[in-house]
């Protein structure tokens, strides 16, 4: 209710997730609309969540300078960006930054391939443009954020459930990959389309 009163009743929701043709279950309940009004996880009459906020406007026009990108805009004042340590070392009822789920960035990243031309029927085709690699920025080498082997990670495909024990929080990540470095695959940079 509140997610649907803070999108100002602006929300999508997928009505009915089918059931996986490998396990037979929906594999995502909490984007099936349908099953949450099964199981009561959905609300029977979304109209009523106006208010849920706890403020029934939160825009309340015109807009300030500032609001819609003008002076003002994007200045954090000092005394607060002092405060914004990225990463954070807790987190608001979260706990320490450091217990959460770490991941390692030496995945390779995928890229599509470019399209391939062919000349139409009856004519020569003269040149062959270049289509790139599918990758926008060239300078962008960083490896794809991956699981790290032999840690545990929650199913992001389901909401609430039991995190597996031991997470691969921040510390236990650092301790396996200083145990484990030499398994721990080189990031892949992905040659051109043929």
């Amino acid at each position: 209710m509140s997610s649907m009163d803070a999108l100002q009743n602006w929300f999508f929701w997928t009505w009915k997730i089918g059931n996986s043709s490998v396990s037979g279950t929906v594999e995502s309940p909490a984007w099936s609309y349908q099953l949450g009004l099964q199981n009561g996880w959905m609300p029977k009459d979304a109209s009523l969540a106006s208010g849920s906020c706890q403020n029934a406007n939160p825009w309340t026009p015109p807009l300030k300078s500032w609001q819609t990108g003008g002076a003002g805009a994007g200045n954090i004042p000092s005394s607060i960006s002092a405060s914004l340590a990225w990463p954070p070392s807790t987190i608001s009822n979260g706990g320490a930054a450091t217990l959460l789920p770490s991941y390692t960035p030496t995945g390779a990243v995928p890229t599509l391939p470019g399209p391939s031309f062919t000349a139409a029927s009856g004519t020569k085709l003269t040149a062959t443009p270049s289509v790139g690699d599918g990758w926008a920025n060239a300078a962008d080498t960083a490896g794809l954020m991956v699981n790290i082997a032999g840690c545990n990670y929650l199913d992001p495909w389901i909401g609430a459930a039991n995190p597996p024990a031991p997470l691969c929080s921040a510390k236990a990540a650092k301790r396996r990959l200083e145990a484990d470095w030499d398994d721990v695959p080189a990031p892949l940079i992905t040659p051109p389309p043929a």
